[in-house]
């Protein structure tokens, strides 16, 4: 079998645990396979389904056993992430998938925030962060690496092209926080930044969704930057 996991692809009869989060780690270097494998079996609601060095051992991987969140590198040695985005977006995968990269580029990050990535993570980061980042996602939040992409977000909103079709200017509330979707907020932290209720910032999230017909922060964010530049003040 061409890809490998912990025991190799676990028993997908095993897998059906609700309260489990099904992790497939996509890097070609053993050594950090290795180190995210053991930071992730230690935690009781992870569990690492398989580890695959390319876009077909993924696409393998995906057929014989459910997978929930897709950490995924950069570059994979003769391929890119690039490629296996294309193969998910194929295949309509419905999980969350997280760049883990040592770099990224300012264009490589507007392309991965287009391609509807739910978050990028940097290596030199702390592993523990890996951990809270991994939930946030599947919590249905959005990650952006805040040391590296304060300054990569004003690149991407000016080399941005505005979409063709304008959605209706944001109301105040709505303004303030799709900003803090920018820097990758979550609920409570957004709550607690504008001074309201949890409840009341959920409210107006899934209000955005629902009004640009999208389904995750993510898709969000992409808006924010390709239409409300301006409003924003990005």
């Amino acid at each position: 079998m061409p890809l490998e996991a912990s025991d190799s692809l676990r028993d997908s009869k095993q897998a059906a645990d609700t309260d489990v989060v099904h992790i497939c780690i996509v890097e070609d270097h053993r050594l950090v396979s290795d180190s995210m494998l053991r930071l992730l079996e230690v935690e009781p609601d992870f569990r690492v389904m398989a580890r695959c060095r390319n876009t077909l051992e993924t696409a393998e991987a995906l057929r014989l056993c459910p997978i929930d969140v897709i950490l995924l590198d950069l570059n994979l040695g003769n391929e890119s992430a690039f490629t296996v985005l294309d193969h998910l977006r194929q295949t309509d995968f419905a999980g969350r998938v997280i760049i883990v990269a040592a770099l990224v580029s300012n264009d490589e990050a507007f392309r991965l925030l287009c391609g509807g990535v739910s978050g990028i993570f940097l290596k030199q980061n702390p592993a523990n962060l890996l951990l809270r980042c991994i939930r946030a996602v599947v919590g249905g939040e959005f990650w952006l690496d805040q040391n590296y992409f304060k300054s990569v977000l004003k690149h991407i909103t000016e080399d941005a092209k505005p979409a063709a079709a304008r959605n209706p200017p944001l109301a105040p509330a709505e303004r303030n926080v799709m900003a803090c979707l920018l820097e990758g907020l979550s609920n409570k932290e957004i709550a607690e930044r504008l001074r309201v209720r949890e409840s009341s910032v959920k409210t107006i999230v899934q209000n955005l969704l629902q009004q640009h017909n999208v389904h995750s922060r993510s898709q969000l964010v992409r808006i924010a930057l390709e239409q409300y530049r301006d409003e924003l003040n990005l």
